[in-house]
Protein backbone atom coordinates (compact mmCIF):
# COMPACT_ATOMS: atom_id res chain seq x y z
CA UNK A 1 0.00 0.00 0.00
CA UNK A 2 2.73 2.62 0.56
CA UNK A 3 4.38 1.59 -2.68
CA UNK A 4 1.34 2.85 -4.41
CA UNK A 5 0.55 5.55 -1.85
CA UNK A 6 4.42 7.08 -2.65
CA UNK A 7 3.80 6.78 -6.54
CA UNK A 8 0.61 8.88 -6.25
CA UNK A 9 1.54 11.70 -4.12
CA UNK A 10 5.89 11.60 -5.72
CA UNK A 11 5.07 10.73 -9.16
CA UNK A 12 1.10 11.94 -9.72
CA UNK A 13 1.75 14.68 -7.62
CA UNK A 14 -1.73 14.13 -5.90
CA UNK A 15 -2.15 16.26 -2.65
CA UNK A 16 -4.82 13.79 -1.66
CA UNK A 17 -5.91 9.89 -2.19
CA UNK A 18 -8.88 8.77 -1.06
CA UNK A 19 -11.37 5.59 -0.97
CA UNK A 20 -14.56 4.33 0.15
CA UNK A 21 -15.14 1.37 1.91
CA UNK A 22 -18.46 -0.70 3.15
CA UNK A 23 -19.00 0.58 6.57
CA UNK A 24 -18.80 -2.78 8.11
CA UNK A 25 -15.62 -4.06 6.54
CA UNK A 26 -13.92 -3.66 9.77
CA UNK A 27 -10.76 -5.64 9.11
CA UNK A 28 -10.21 -3.28 5.87
CA UNK A 29 -10.69 -0.08 7.50
CA UNK A 30 -8.42 -1.00 10.85
CA UNK A 31 -5.53 -1.83 7.83
CA UNK A 32 -6.25 1.99 6.07
CA UNK A 33 -6.03 3.58 9.46
CA UNK A 34 -2.91 1.65 10.53
CA UNK A 35 -1.49 3.20 6.67
CA UNK A 36 -2.48 6.70 7.85
CA UNK A 37 -6.02 7.36 6.05
CA UNK A 38 -8.44 8.95 7.79
CA UNK A 39 -12.51 8.84 8.19
CA UNK A 40 -13.78 11.86 6.27
CA UNK A 41 -17.37 10.46 6.33
CA UNK A 42 -20.03 7.81 5.84
CA UNK A 43 -22.28 8.04 2.62
CA UNK A 44 -25.58 6.47 4.17
CA UNK A 45 -27.57 4.35 1.33
CA UNK A 46 -24.11 4.80 -1.21
CA UNK A 47 -24.67 1.58 -3.28
CA UNK A 48 -26.97 -0.77 -3.93
CA UNK A 49 -26.66 -4.38 -3.93
CA UNK A 50 -30.00 -6.53 -2.65
CA UNK A 51 -30.49 -3.94 -0.08
CA UNK A 52 -28.62 -0.20 0.15
CA UNK A 53 -25.30 0.04 1.78
CA UNK A 54 -23.34 2.82 3.77
CA UNK A 55 -19.76 3.38 3.13
CA UNK A 56 -16.78 5.26 4.37
CA UNK A 57 -14.98 7.96 2.72
CA UNK A 58 -11.46 7.78 3.98
CA UNK A 59 -8.44 9.64 2.64
CA UNK A 60 -4.78 10.84 3.36
CA UNK A 61 -3.14 14.14 2.33
CA UNK A 62 0.47 14.32 0.83
CA UNK A 63 2.16 15.67 3.77
CA UNK A 64 0.34 12.80 6.38
CA UNK A 65 1.85 10.46 4.20
CA UNK A 66 5.57 12.49 4.38
CA UNK A 67 5.17 12.23 7.98
CA UNK A 68 4.57 8.66 8.19
CA UNK A 69 7.90 8.44 6.04
CA UNK A 70 9.92 10.53 8.09
CA UNK A 71 8.47 9.45 11.33
CA UNK A 72 8.73 5.24 10.28
CA UNK A 73 12.14 5.75 8.14
CA UNK A 74 9.81 3.78 5.65
CA UNK A 75 11.43 5.63 2.54
CA UNK A 76 15.30 4.65 3.81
Amino acid sequence: MMAMLEYGFKTLILNKIWLRVEVDNKQVIKSYKRAGDVEEGILRQDRYSDEYIDRLNMSILKQEFEDIVKKTGIDE
